[in-house]
């Protein structure tokens, strides 16, 4: 008995899509033939076509479709799609047909993905130094991170570059829905009154998405002023100083003064300076120099006085300072310095105090500033200084200075500071005596060809020109001297320069005969001449590697032995011996 089995129309499956992305996706099927020859294609559309067929929306591909054959098991096939619109929602479906007849697959939907939306929001919070961003991502059902971005420039249209990440890494997790979600970020250390622009900053696997550049204004604060010393007092007349920092905002600057003291500075005190407006100060956030003259004072007369300014905000008030008029700044005079050594040296100078108490300092660099005055170098000491008193008389001062570096030329002048001001004397110069070089004699380098080496040395100058050499034999000289030996190079040296820091030098080697060799470095500066270690090293018999080198680096063997001298590490004298006796014997073969 025999049987066979009619065709059928093809049987069919709609598969859930995959590799959706922002414009493509694939969708997937299977069909069974059902033992007559079968096609499969696809129908998609944006709109729901309750039940498939082969009408709705757009067929995929357009013509023809996939061979599935006409066999009896199911056939998975699937079509690319392209060119779809982000985040929108398509319904689609698998069509087969064969011979028999034509079937449709469950109408089934995907989700294209899309970049996250971002709105930038008004900050708020906003202070003199305060501010909080504020935005609003919607994720569009795939993870998102939001942050911003903000600078004082405005960077017309918002990107991921401009000024300042907040934060710096990273950012708020908005989640992965398809709702609005609010984020924000705190900054501080913002300058008062100024205006700051920023934008909204979102992404997901899908790309990136910015706001608009909104900006904000921080408030503006009160000035901060500083009382600085009176200068030019005579017998009647002096000159006050302030300094103030506007914030921001434009500010004005005055004084008040009186010859009765206040205790505490405030703008009802004595008179003001000038009796109406002041010195405009600007709106910036750097420190504003102002001053005013007075005339007409009483000679031996103590006044107080302090620096104002005021701007939109408020007003803020210097501390309490004082002048003595009939006063003279001190007559400074600056003198040799004395017990220079190579790291000292001990600086002098006097001042006459001219009858008001004063202080003495000195000033001190390295480069020549023509005239002395508090902004060359650095202070002597740091703060405070000699207490000279108040008489009329010259007073001698002092101060030592350890630390310094040899054969180097300091420039220094000495200061003095009384209730009238700081007077400055002559520069001067010293220089710090030499002392001879540094030095240090490093390990030797085997070359990989019989009887080639480098020596190796450091040597530090210590400020002076320096030559440096190496002297080498095959005896040891017990201690380095710069006779034993063989000099390299046999006359002058290599140029070291005239650093405070170590330099590397070395001499090549070449044509040795086998054995031990003893070497060390040498350097010299007008100061002197200066000695490194007596080191060894080992030349093998010709054709033999060196025992227990390591690899150099550059073609060549290393060797060292417990004491870090470069000869052949642990190479006894058995060991030469039977080198010597191994060598003999190739010989005589």
């Amino acid at each position: 008995m025999l049987s066979f089995t009619t065709p059928a129309a093809p049987a069919v499956v709609t598969n859930p899509a995959t590799n959706v992305g922002t414009v493509s996706a694939t969708l997937n099927a299977s069909g069974t033939p059902n033992q007559s020859a079968t096609t499969g294609w696809f129908r998609y559309d944006t709109i729901d076509p309750g039940t498939c067929d082969d009408t709705f929306g757009t067929r995929a591909p357009g013509v023809g479709g996939t061979v599935l054959g006409s066999g009896s098991m199911p056939i998975a096939y699937q079509q690319i799609l392209t060119g779809l619109a982000p985040f929108t929602t398509y319904y689609y479906c698998a069509i087969v047909e064969n011979a028999v007849g034509k079937s449709f697959g469950e109408i089934l939907s995907f989700t294209t993905k899309s970049a996250p939306a971002v709105k930038t929001v008004d900050a708020t919070g906003i202070t003199s130094t305060t501010a909080t961003l504020n935005g609003t991502a919607n994720p569009n059902d795939a993870p998102t991170t939001a942050w911003f971005r903000y600078d004082t420039t405005d960077p017309g249209n918002c990107n991921d570059t401009f000024g300042t990440r907040a934060p710096t890494t990273g950012g708020t997790d908005v989640g992965s829905g398809i709702d609005d979600v609010d984020y924000s970020e705190a900054l501080d250390m913002l300058q008062p009154g100024t205006t700051y622009y920023f934008c909204a900053i979102a992404e997901n696997p899908s790309g990136k998405a910015f706001g608009d550049v909104l900006s904000f204004t921080t408030d503006a604060e009160p000035p901060t002023v500083t009382t600085l010393p009176a200068t030019l007092v005579t017998a009647d007349s002096a000159v006050m100083n302030g300094s103030a920092v506007p914030n921001g905002d434009f500010s004005t600057g005055w004084f008040r003064y009186s010859a009765t003291n206040p205790v505490n500075c405030d703008d009802t005190f004595g008179t003001r300076v000038p009796q109406m407006g002041g010195t405009i100060l600007g709106n910036g956030f750097d420190p504003v120099a102002f001053k005013e003259a007075l005339m007409g004072l009483e000679p031996g007369t103590q006044y107080y006085y302090c620096a104002i300014a005021e701007n939109s905000q408020g007003k803020a008030i210097g501390k309490l300072g004082f002048f003595v008029t009939g006063a003279a700044p001190p007559d400074v005079v600056t003198q040799d310095a004395t017990d220079v050594t190579d790291a000292a040296a001990t600086l002098n100078g006097n001042a006459a105090p001219n009858g008001s108490d004063a202080t003495g300092d000195f000033r001190l660099g390295t480069e020549d500033p023509g005239n002395c005055d508090d902004s060359f170098g650095i202070r002597v000491p740091q703060t405070g200084g000699t207490d000279l008193g108040s008489a009329n008389d010259p007073v001698d001062f002092a101060e030592t200075l350890t630390d310094l570096n040899p054969n180097t030329t300091y420039y220094f002048c000495a200061a003095a500071e009384n209730s009238a001001g700081a007077e400055y004397g002559e520069v001067l110069s010293f220089t710090t005596t030499a002392v001879p070089p540094t030095v240090v004699t490093t390990p030797a380098i085997l070359g990989t060809t019989a009887g080639d080496a480098t020596i190796n040395g450091t040597a530090n100058p210590k400020g002076s020109p320096t030559l440096g050499w190496f002297r080498y034999a095959a005896e040891d000289p017990g201690a380095c001297n710069d006779t034993f030996g063989t000099r390299v190079p046999s006359a002058d040296g290599q140029d070291l320069g005239t650093d405070q820091k170590d330099v590397t030098y070395s001499e090549a080697l070449s044509g040795l005969d086998a054995g031990t060799y003893y070497f060390c470095a040498i350097a010299e500066n007008d100061a002197g001449m200066a000695f490194g270690e007596v080191l060894t090293f080992e030349v093998p018999e010709g054709g033999d590697e060196p025992p227990g080198g390591g690899d150099g680096g550059c073609g060549c063997r290393v060797a060292q032995n417990d004491n870090s001298t470069s000869t052949y590490a642990g190479l006894s004298i058995l060991a030469l011996a039977a080198i010597v006796a191994r060598r003999r014997r190739r010989r005589a073969a």
